[in-house]
């Protein structure tokens, strides 16, 4: 079989890269170390019962990576349904993620960072941002863009429904009762996952019965 080794000081030390390679496998494909040398050399040796075989390459350079990263995969556009009540916690996951971008080719440690300012003031708690995604690494940074858009899309929804009320006729027209019926919206009870429920009505005034009824 063939083993291979790695030495960054020209053969001084040896470090494993692969043991016991068939004899069938002609290639090798190898993750270089990050650490930069100019004294670089790899070893192979095919093990055999009788005989080893022997082989040392000459000294080769590994330099710095010098450019910055990579992006493998911008950040996408996303769409959250409103809903102050977990809206936040799905915002955060996209930012976490970076808007689903990737980077690759970095040098020492990656960070990703966003300016992601708030949601822009629309109805309820909807609205949207343009986001920058930055990725930065020892060597430099690369940026991709993706909007955050908070919609709206449910009604609100009547718990209970508006009730029917039946008054005797004082002669005016029973205005106390009458207002009191339409500003508590005839009893109806409504809610909305995504900003305060605002109630109207369509009265105009009573059918002309006899007298004031």
């Amino acid at each position: 079989n063939w083993d291979l080794f790695y030495s960054a000081d020209g053969g001084v030390t040896w470090d494993t890269i692969q043991l016991d390679i068939p004899t069938s496998q002609l290639s090798y494909d190898w993750v270089m170390p990050d650490q930069p040398t100019a004294q670089g050399r790899v070893r192979v040796i095919q093990d055999n019962a009788d005989q080893n075989y022997l082989d040392i390459s000459m000294n080769f350079s590994i330099l710095p990576n010098t450019s910055p990263p990579t992006l493998d995969a911008p950040a996408n556009d996303t769409v959250i349904e409103c809903n102050t009540g977990n809206q936040a916690a799905a915002i955060q996951a996209w930012l976490d993620n970076h808007g689903g971008a990737s980077a690759t080719n970095f040098c020492g440690d990656l960070l990703w960072t966003n300016d992601f300012p708030g949601l822009s003031n629309e109805c309820g708690a909807t609205g949207s941002a343009l986001v920058t995604f930055t990725a930065v690494d020892d060597c430099g940074l690369t940026m991709t863009n993706a909007t955050l858009t908070v919609v709206d899309t449910h009604a609100p929804t009547i718990n209970s429904p508006p009730d029917d009320v039946f008054v005797e006729s004082d002669g005016q027209g029973n205005i106390a009762a009458l207002n009191s019926w339409l500003n508590t919206h005839g009893g109806a009870q409504a809610s909305d996952e995504c900003s305060n429920v605002i109630w109207t009505n369509n009265y105009i005034a009573l059918t002309d019965d006899c007298g004031a009824t």
